[in-house]
């Protein structure tokens, strides 16, 4: 039991299930010593308890009643109630009872019905045992007993419908405690005895509350006269003035008893009764329909209060009565709007489709407002075909409202369909018809719409209107997928409108905000007639690309006012559009250079201030001794200094002196301070047997692009000069070094390194922004890449031009835009591996050469940083460079003779012996034998013989440091046979890679047998042959969720081991070919 105990909870119910019927399997023993368990003074040991008692009680309940294992439980349950416990546990055992009650517990429950802390619960399990012998249980323990319980029992009794306990409960009936009075009188009614009638009757006459237990009376005696009798005594207001609520109650009754007979009372109660009333007599007359009881309604409509004819027509609406059409059409033109309402309403669903030709033909009758939205409202439920089918008769012959309203429903419904009523309406006199066509328009055009709108743009003069005609061919243009045919309609328009058309448009072009849309904004600023509003609205722009010719307005020292509101305009760009610290410091710098008054310089001070970096802390520290924003420049110094919320501060205390000092320091100490920093920084320093490529100063060893290696391959010596000349005047323009960090302003060519190199190994940090996209080519051949997530959800890392070879990163390991990612390249031959963020991305692949598709990758080259039309940010690039590959070993690993080319790890030296051409281990000590050098791609036949009991393991790829088992990998070798390995799990067997992935099936010999392994590592890949058999053939990249535990599965090279586990384990035949 308590190993069962253990494994609760369970998982699932199947568990559940299985785990109670072995509890069950101990019989009454084993429940009483659950039972037992609520004594024990441990907590732990309780609750358990608790829910496994609960647990049985329910699995037993859904068990059959001949179910011995079912009695069992309910027979042990109720013996041990005889023991004395708290009253808490004794009130949970009672409890579970009732998921199984049976006249066998009835006996020993009947001690408990006096107990004031207990009766409740044993009532409840009595009640639920349908036994007569219960009910005679709950009538004696009714004389000598407590009020509370009293009340307990008495309610029991009813629910059971004990009738032999009426006598008892009519002399309770009389009882002075008004509880006891009140039960004993509810549970006469629940039993339909015929001898309480009389004091039910009397006790209703005199309290509402009592009046309730003499309709639950009328509803359970069994002589439907007597019961109608009483329904008719309360509805009609017989005896006395009965409660709203008692005569709906008595009309539910009536129509339970009599069926449609009590339809005429039904619609005297709706003639003549409150609303509350009348509302619950036509709820409860939906379900009675009949042509008969239609004729009856329609024949009292007329003598109907407004209100009761919109509720009469709301029934009549429900029950689909189609022979009322007629009369709901009538009342289509009442006086009373509500009355109208509801008839639209019963036609409509009614009828269904076929009531919108009379929707329709109200449209002409000049309804009310609130018709006209009782029209739409009730179209809108119909399927919009047989709207269409009648669309082409109605909507010409309609009034502008009409129009108006079936349009407003064609915007509803999204149907194209009507694009041509939309321009009509467009171009409408009526106001709201005009509107209605522009929002249709808006929503649903297509670019054949645009000319339509130019023409209705030009001829309207109202500033809110032309504001909805702009926002509606904004809304069409942007909405296409393709907008070069748009644009040049509206280049055409441009070309021949007039200067005010031309100044409507211009806003036309700023809501598009493309680069084609801006360039006729800047024309226009060209233009002396239209160069005011032109200038406006490019200070008004709302994208990015409006940023440049917002700085070269500044610049151009052009009216002050245009200047002024240029500069504000480009900071708001620059709020509004989050991009990397020094390229917003690069605009802010030019915008600065354009400030005149104070109060411009003061606001891109404020702006710099919220760059936290040191450059932008440089920057605004050497405005410190200026008189007038010397303040302000302090500020905003400070200001760079604070994080932002939420984040860690970007400087030191040491980074923010040391920017300070600089900044105010003179031009010679300024150029020293580069040399030799005022303290050591961590950036840009290589690791050991590394060298930067970059040595975060200046762009010593690099050099701009010329062309591609094919091209180059061509030049002469003499034209790639000249070429190389040109691409490094052009690099210096918009590649350049602040504060450490290789920066493009997202123009030019990309950055090459002035040197090529074979194989190495490199290190190189980069970040990019929203949108960003660049790579890094390989021996001058794209590419490593790199972007924007967002944009490209597999992430950076893939070879991305490859076409046979996988070309996209394993996994997603990028960090969000605007941070800082590492890569971790190694290039050996054409084979490349990527590491981002130190997780791997790229596996050994092959990097396909894309210049020439019919060779291999060329055997050396140039790196290249990609330029690709967005800004960029690299530091700390560093490389290695790797030897020359050795020759491919293929021979034995172990020379027969001693252990030369073998090195014992961890463990005692004299613990591995030879001895007739076998390599052993003597058991003693630990530790392992591997191998002098690393291998990565392999092919290694050995055979081995394990000892009864034995244990032991091949290890791959692993460093000399940690368990080899977890920082390298484990073949598994080991007596499988043996009975203390009976219960290890199926990756711990022979030919298993230990903890990743199990054998096939189990193809191991005996212990004392010589056995054979052959295992190739290919990459990723792993395969183990045993004794001829395939156990073996797994990827692991499948494996990447275990890398955590076993991180040596994302090694690819690392050394061949042997292990010692504490017994002799005998190789011998141990070869090696190495794979390419």
């Amino acid at each position: 039991m308590q190993e069962l105990l253990k494994a609760l909870p369970a998982d699932n119910r199947l568990t559940a299930s299985l785990l109670f019927d072995a509890m069950l399997d101990h019989g009454a023993n084993g429940v009483q010593t659950l039972v037992r368990l609520l004594d024990s003074a441990n907590a732990n040991e309780k609750t358990t308890a608790h829910y496994a008692l609960d647990g049985l009680a329910q699995f037993c309940g859904a068990l059959p009643n001949a179910d011995a294992r079912r009695q069992t439980f309910a027979a042990a349950l109720a013996s041990s109630l005889a023991s004395a416990r708290p009253a808490v546990d004794q009130a949970f055992l009672i409890s579970r009872l009732s998921s199984c009650p049976s006249a066998e517990v009835i006996s020993s429950l009947r001690m408990f019905l006096h107990d004031d802390a207990l009766c409740e619960a044993a009532a409840m399990v009595l009640q639920s045992t349908a036994d007569p012998t219960a009910g005679e249980a709950l009538r004696e323990a009714l004389a000598q007993n407590s009020d509370k319980n009293k009340i307990t029992l008495i309610q029991a009794l009813g629910q059971i419908k004990y009738s032999k306990a009426a006598p008892d409960l009519l002399k309770s009936a009389q009882d002075k405690n008004t509880a006891v009075k009140e039960a004993a009188l509810f549970a006469l009614a629940e039993m339909g005895s015929n001898e309480a009638e009389a004091v039910l009757h009397h006790n209703a006459l005199l309290n509402d509350k009592f009046a309730i237990a003499w309709l639950t009376f009328a509803e359970a005696c069994t002589e439907a006269q007597r019961a109608i009798k009483i329904a008719e005594t309360i509805l009609h207001n017989r005896e006395k003035n009965w409660s709203d609520h008692l005569r709906t109650a008595a009309m539910a009754l009536l129509v339970k008893k009599t069926g449609v007979a009590a339809l005429a009372d039904l619609r005297e109660a709706a003639a003549k009764e409150p609303a509350s009333l009348r509302a619950a007599a036509l709820r409860l007359a939906e379900p009675l329909a009949s042509d008969e009881a239609t004729q009856a309604w329609l024949g009292m409509l007329p003598g109907l209060t407004p209100e009761a004819q919109a509720d009469v027509l709301a029934l009549l609406g429900r029950q689909k009565a189609t022979n009322a059409t007629t009369a709901m059409r009538r009342y289509l033109s009442s006086a009373e709007a509500s009355v109208r309402a509801s008839a639209l309403q019963a036609l409509t669903s009614t009828l269904g489709e076929a009531s919108v030709k009379d929707l329709l033909g109200l449209l002409k009758t000049d309804p009310d407002e609130i018709m006209q939205q009782q029209i739409r409202q009730s179209l809108l439920t119909l399927p919009h075909e047989a709207l269409n089918q009648e669309w082409d008769r109605f909507y010409p012959t309609l009034d502008a409202p009409g129009k108006n309203l079936l349009l407003d429903i064609a915007v509803a419904r999204r149907d194209t369909l009507r694009l041509a009523a939309l321009i009509e309406a467009m171009r409408s006199a009526d106001p709201a018809l005009r509107q209605t066509g522009l929002t249709g328009l808006r929503i649903l055009a297509k670019a054949d719409a645009v000319p339509a709108c130019l023409a209705q743009l030009a001829k309207t003069f109202a500033s809110l209107e032309v504001k909805a005609v702009q926002d509606c061919i904004i809304d069409i243009i942007k909405r296409e997928k393709n907008q070069k045919p748009c644009l040049q309609k509206l280049e055409d328009y441009f070309q021949t409108a007039n200067k005010e058309e031309k100044i409507k448009l211009l806003r036309v072009w700023r809501g598009i905000g493309s680069d084609a849309a801006l360039k006729p904004v800047i024309a226009g600023s060209q233009d002396q007639a239209l160069k005011d509003e032109a200038l406006r609205t490019l200070c008004d722009w709302p994208s990015l690309n409006g940023l440049e010719p917002l700085l070269q307005l500044a610049e151009s020292k052009e009216q002050q006012a245009y200047r002024i509101l240029a500069v504000r305009a480009a900071l708001r760009i620059l709020r509004e559009n989050p991009m990397g610290d020094l390229r917003q410091l690069d605009y802010l710098q030019r915008l600065m250079k354009s400030c005149e008054r104070t109060e411009e310089k003061t606001m891109v001070l404020s702006q710099v201030g919220q760059i936290k970096s040191i450059s932008a802390l440089k920057y605004a520290a050497g405005f410190c001794a200026d008189e007038d924003i010397g303040y302000e420049a302090a500020v905003a110094t400070v200001q760079t200094t604070v994080p932002l919320k939420g984040t860690a501060a970007a400087l030191s205390p040491e980074q923010a002196v040391a920017g300070v000092v600089q900044a105010q320091a003179t031009k010679p100490l300024q150029q020293k301070i580069v040399e030799t920093p005022l303290f050591a920084s961590t950036e840009n320093q290589p690791p050991e047997g590394f060298t930067a490529l970059f040595n975060g100063k200046d762009l010593c060893g690099w050099k701009g692009l010329v062309e591609d290696p094919i091209k180059r391959r061509n030049m002469s010596p003499e034209e790639l000069n000249r070429a190389q000349i040109k691409a490094d005047e052009e690099m210096r323009r918009h590649w350049r070094v602040i504060d450490g960090v290789l920066y493009f302003d997202g123009k030019g060519h990309s950055l090459c390194t002035s040197r090529d190199y074979t194989d190495f190994e490199m290190y190189v940090d980069w970040k990019i922004e929203k949108w960003g996209d660049s790579g890094i080519y390989l021996r001058g051949a794209p590419q490593v890449q790199i972007w924007d997530t967002a944009q490209w959800p597999e992430g950076s890392g893939g070879l991305y031009n490859n076409q046979k070879n996988p070309s996209k990163p394993l996994v997603q390991a990028d960090k969000p835009v605007g941070e800082w990612n590492t890569f971790h390249i190694i290039m050996h031959d054409e084979r490349v591996t990527v590491y981002l963020n130190e997780v791997l991305v790229v596996d050994n692949v092959i990097m396909e050469n894309y210049w020439e598709r019919n060779k291999p990758i060329y055997r050396s080259g140039q790196i290249e940083l990609q330029a690709h039309n967005t800004p960029l940010y690299f530091r700390n690039i560093f490389i290695k460079e790797l030897p020359i590959l050795e020759p491919m070993f293929n021979g034995p690993l172990f020379n027969g003779k001693d252990l030369q080319g073998w090195q014992v790890i961890n463990g005692q030296p004299e613990s591995w012996q030879v001895a007739d051409g076998v390599l052993y281990t003597t058991g003693q000590g630990s530790g392992w034998l591997s191998t002098t050098r690393e291998f990565a791609d392999f092919k290694l036949s050995l055979e081995f013989r394990v000892p009864a009991d034995g244990n032991s393991g091949v290890f791959l790829r692993s460093p000399h440091h940690g368990d080899p088992a977890y920082t390298g990998m484990e073949i598994q070798v080991l007596d499988d046979y043996a009975e203390q390995y009976a219960r290890l799990k199926p990756w711990q067997y022979t030919g298993s890679v230990y903890g990743i992935q199990a054998p096939s099936q189990r193809f191991s010999k005996r212990a004392g047998e010589w056995q054979k392994m052959v295992i190739t590592c290919r990459g990723p890949r792993i395969c183990v042959e045993l004794n001829g058999q395939k156990a073996i053939d797994t990827d692991l990249v499948d494996h990447m969720q275990q890398s955590k535990e076993h991180p040596g599965i994302q090694r690819r090279a690392g050394y061949i081991g042997l292990q010692n586990h504490s017994s002799k384990l005998e190789y011998r035949n141990i070869w090696l070919e190495e794979l390419r």
